[in-house]
């Protein structure tokens, strides 16, 4: 297989004893109640914060293979989400060497690495697990954050110089899509081909349309990944906004709203897209075609199958008997969304 560059982690086996020695040494000083990994970080939660560390990896976007780098993007993560997330994120805090091999917080000696420091927010009150619970949802507390985005999307217009950037940004990820997903074709099957050129072919027939709602303000600077789990209901905050690509953050706020549509859908509620969808009408943003729509919708869960297989690049996959079944998941929802309505 060719070198893939999206996903790929170039962690040797040097780094692999010292990132699994930092994430000992966090356990025993934290004693966190779990920690929860992503592709990019560890994230160690304790009654009252979370503690999120970033892993010493490079991928497409950005390169974390030294302390500096982690830092600055740490650095970045917080100041990009007080705009949504004001009261959560309280700094980044330095992990420092102590004697005996020990580490402390806001130590003295220089750096060895960084944690992002939150307030830590209550689990039953996050919209993924409100969701995948069955429990009834608290659309007045739904509708609390839908009133803190409407208020963000307002104020987050994309600029004249980025016009253009949002449909380049979208072609760019679907061809990405075709590269790594059709490596995957033995385990994914042979739809993934044809399925990523007609996300290509979707994206040619409604350009005019995308590029009139730029012009007409539709697209801002968003969240840029808003999904259920980055949504909490009480209090109404939406954290984790993405920090390293400020053009992956530029969106057409239907294409935004849409996929966190898709995410509740996948985890059992199709509700929560269609309010949702309602309600950003209902405040001034006219939805696109039942087309683009359905575009945007096939896009975003191509990148997400992408996004899912990609884990298996890592150097050291911690589940991967999790993401290719992930993937197929993204990849029905894209083959049926590329059944929409086109022009």
């Amino acid at each position: 297989m060719a070198k893939i560059e999206a996903g790929m982690a170039k962690a040797g086996a040097g780094e692999k004893n010292r990132a699994e020695s930092l994430e000992a040494a966090l356990r025993e000083l934290l004693l966190p109640e779990r920690v929860v990994e992503t592709h990019a970080a560890l994230v160690f939660l304790t009654e009252t914060r979370a503690y999120k560390l970033k892993k010493s990896i490079v991928s497409r976007h950005f390169d974390h293979r030294t302390s500096e780098a982690r830092y600055k993007t740490c650095m970045a993560e917080v100041a990009v989400n007080q705009a949504l997330a004001p009261n959560v994120y309280l700094g980044v805090w330095p992990i420092t060497r102590i004697r005996d091999h020990g580490i402390a917080l806001r130590g003295e000696g220089d750096p060895i690495d960084w944690l992002i420091v939150m307030q830590r927010l209550p689990d039953d009150a996050l919209l993924d697990h409100v969701t995948s619970s069955g429990a009834p949802i608290p659309w007045e507390a739904l509708d609390a954050v839908m009133d803190r985005l409407v208020r963000f999307y307002r104020q987050s217009r994309a600029p004249e110089i980025a016009r253009g950037k949002y449909l380049e940004t979208l072609r760019d990820e679907t061809r990405l899509n075709f590269d790594h997903l059709t490596r995957w074709k033995d385990t994914l099957g042979d739809e993934v081909g044809p399925l990523c050129r007609k996300a290509l072919t979707r994206l040619d027939e409604f350009s005019s349309e995308i590029t009139q709602r730029e012009r007409e303000g539709q697209v801002v600077d968003g969240h840029g990944d808003l999904r259920p789990e980055h949504i909490c209901l009480n209090p109404p905050v939406i954290f984790d906004r993405m920090e390293f690509s400020a053009r992956h953050r530029l969106i057409d706020v239907h294409d935004e709203i849409g996929y966190l549509g898709l995410e509740a859908e996948i985890l059992g509620n199709r509700e929560i897209g269609r309010r949702l969808f309602d309600r950003l009408a209902k405040d001034g943003f006219p939805p696109p075609s039942r087309g683009l729509l359905s575009t945007y919708r096939m896009v975003r869960s191509l990148i997400r199958a992408r996004l899912c297989i990609d884990h298996l690049l890592d150097a050291h996959p911690r589940t991967p008997d999790v993401w290719p079944e992930k993937a197929r998941t993204y990849l029905a929802h894209a083959k049926t969304a590329g059944q929409g309505m086109t022009c």
